[in-house]
């Protein structure tokens, strides 16, 4: 999912706050040629409990993120609890 529509979709959902600074958190490690490589390291809720206290509007924003982005590459609704389930079911789906 592009940057402006994880923008647009938290801003709906957290009073006009758009949290530039959790997306920028997630997405930090994205080069265009890792591809989904990055997903490994944010994309999952041990990552983002180790960033963001569990329950705050940021954490929230991360889940939001992640979700958003499963949805929209993988078609999965979808949350992985670590690193090690990300790299499993990216690697199911031959994505990296």
């Amino acid at each position: 999912m592009k940057r402006e529509d994880h923008i647009k979709i938290t801003k709906m959902f957290f009073s006009g706050n758009g949290y530039n600074n959790v997306h920028d958190w997630i997405d930090e490690l994205y080069k265009p040629y890792l591809d989904f490589a990055h997903w490994i390291e944010r994309h999952n809720l041990e990552a983002l409990k180790e960033k963001y206290k569990e329950g705050t509007e940021e954490y929230w924003v991360g889940v939001l993120h992640i979700i958003c982005d499963w949805f929209s590459h993988c078609r999965e609704v979808y949350i992985p609890e670590n690193k090690e389930e990300v790299e499993t079911i990216l690697k199911e789906l031959m994505l990296i």
